[in-house]
């Protein structure tokens, strides 16, 4: 089961490394036109901020709580919310799906 932590560990700081790349280019856009005089909003870029940022606090504090075994369980909770806000989106998806008999708009 270990290996399962680690995996997953891993694929959480993969998405916050995508982020941060992604906020990375927005910043670079946003920065190059407003230096040109367009005008140009920070919706984008926060947003990709605010994502890797929440990633990473999620990857860190469950691998820290994790490893130390006197804050394992809390570690085990951290480790776990991400992981049902994703399921509990997919359901919710599923759960329109079927109740629009399948039409997708």
């Amino acid at each position: 089961m270990k290996l399962f932590y680690q995996i997953v560990i891993g694929l959480y700081g993969l998405v916050s490394l995508y982020y941060i790349y992604l906020s990375a280019m927005h910043l670079f856009v946003y920065f190059s036109n407003k230096m040109n005089g367009h005008q140009e909003s920070f919706f984008e870029p926060g947003k990709n901020l605010i994502m890797a940022s929440v990633f990473l606090f999620f990857t860190l504090t469950s691998w820290f709580l994790i490893r130390d075994s006197n804050y394992a369980k809390l570690g085990y909770f951290v480790f776990y919310i991400p992981l049902v806000i994703i399921g509990l989106f997919v359901l919710w998806t599923l759960i329109m799906l079927i109740g629009s008999g399948g039409k997708w708009n």
